[in-house]
């Protein structure tokens, strides 16, 4: 292998290293009162997950100590391969990314968690292209079509019998 992959190769290896210990599900779940209350509602009522909730259950990680973790990769990732390298753009990328997660984290229970969460995973307002249908738009088809259909979704063949 080249020096270039080489350095790829472990730049690589130090992002999804630096990463592993950051549990996005974990860190927003909801305890199972919370989740029957919401249940319970049909769906209608908006939980109370709000700052005070998530205050009391802290994250398994240091925010500042985990944001200097890509920030030091990019540092290696301009000094190694150059600010134009393909493969260090998505690199650097990928750091900025896991610096938005770590930011989602921070704000659990904040009005600020919705926007980043759009800026990580998009928006049901996000289309696919210029002029295109948006995400809402989409499901809004997808729906009708599911809707109109009239074929039996359970019968015997459906049974669970493992147990």
């Amino acid at each position: 292998m080249d020096a270039y992959r080489r350095t790829i190769k472990e730049l690589s290896d130090r992002i999804v290293e630096a990463e592993r210990p950051i549990k996005v599900l974990s860190a927003i779940n909801w305890d199972d009162s919370v989740k029957e209350a919401f249940f319970a509602s049909g769906f209608k009522q908006q939980p109370p997950v709000d700052r005070a909730y998530y205050e009391k259950r802290p994250m398994k990680l240091d925010p500042e100590v985990t944001r200097a973790k890509p920030r030091a990769i990019e540092a290696d990732i301009l000094g190694g391969l150059g600010p134009i390298a393909p493969a260090g753009v998505l690199m650097r990328f990928m750091c900025e990314q896991f610096r938005l997660v770590v930011d989602l984290l921070e704000a659990r229970g904040t009005d600020q968690f919705p926007a980043i969460s759009n800026l990580l995973y998009g928006a049901a307002q996000d289309v696919f292209h210029a002029g295109g249908p948006n995400i809402a738009d989409l499901a809004a088809q997808m729906r009708h079509v599911l809707d109109g259909m009239t074929i039996q979704t359970s019968g015997a063949k459906d049974e669970r019998v493992i147990p």
